[in-house]
């Protein structure tokens, strides 16, 4: 009887610690639907790194509440399918963006999201295509600095240095331009990309520290 006493003991204190170290526990899903507790909880997933959970709570976000911060959701859920690898519909859901909010910032971050995911399929000029629109129009300036950025990442994709350096010149105060300036400079002068230069491209595009 004792012996069995402890056992039960033990078996309580362990339901009480809550899962241990090792185990694959998942965040729960909110005891709440309300809108903002969604969408937090989706960014929640994606920062861990639970992109297919994120993409599921933001499909329900966005069928719940169809007028409820909906370009957000749209926005999140196209980063969630990107940092999965699921380039296509990413690329699915930036377009939407884009063509719902032509004349919004969420508009121009569907486009900058669109470049992205080209970038990411191997279509350099793709991605090149989609930022046309943002280059040439009135966009905010941090909205065109990014977007230069993101052409200057697929000009150096095709290892035309001098023309993701040209494009990085018109860069004058973002931190990452300045960084990319240095590694467009470093990229034109070597037959192939040096190990800090891989990095540093895998770094802000995965697989791009590959040629």
């Amino acid at each position: 009887m004792k012996a069995a006493g402890l056992l039960l003991f033990i078996f309580c204190l362990s339901l009480a610690a809550g899962p241990a170290l090792g185990s694959d526990a998942h965040p729960a899903s909110p005891r709440t639907d309300s809108p903002e507790a969604l969408l937090s909880f989706a960014r929640m997933l994606i920062g861990e790194g639970e992109y297919y959970r994120a993409v599921t709570e933001l499909k329900r976000y966005i069928f719940l509440y169809p007028e409820e911060e909906r370009p957000e959701a749209e926005n999140l859920l196209g980063q969630a399918f990107l940092a999965g690898g699921e380039h296509h519909q990413a690329a699915l859901v930036f377009s939407r963006m884009a063509e719902d909010y032509p004349d919004q910032v969420w508009g121009m971050k569907g486009l900058i999201g669109l470049a992205r995911a080209r970038l990411a399929d191997n279509d350099p000029p793709g991605a090149r295509k989609a930022l046309e629109e943002l280059l040439m129009g009135d966009s905010p300036p941090r909205i065109i600095d990014e977007a230069r950025i993101w052409s200057a990442l697929s000009f150096m994709e095709e290892g035309r240095w001098g023309e993701a350096s040209e494009v990085l010149g018109e860069i004058s105060e973002d931190p990452l331009g300045v960084q990319m300036a240095l590694a467009a400079k470093e990229g034109g002068q070597l037959p192939s990309r040096s190990p800090a230069l891989s990095g540093f491209m895998s770094a802000v595009v995965p697989g791009s520290g590959q040629l």
